[in-house]
């Protein structure tokens, strides 16, 4: 029988820029707040799938704070 310990990376970034109105409508993928920038919206969504635990908190005005968490298992 192996046993494994789980190691964590955590990354959290924050800056107290203009916030999100909508974090909801932020996180679907295509979504651009600049679409005259001919950006492709897709952000939030790649770093939702490589990472295990995605947190995101904003307030209008005040910043934003995303917190991500990767579990790794060394054998």
């Amino acid at each position: 029988m192996m046993m494994y310990d789980q190691f964590q990376i955590v990354m959290e970034i924050k800056d107290d820029g203009c916030g999100m109105e909508d974090i909801t409508k932020a996180r679907m993928p295509l979504y651009t707040s600049k679409a005259h920038l001919e950006r492709s919206g897709m952000g939030m969504t790649i770093m939702e799938t490589f990472v295990d635990h995605f947190e995101i908190e904003s307030h209008k005005n005040f910043g934003t704070r995303i917190k991500m968490v990767k579990y790794l298992e060394q054998g």
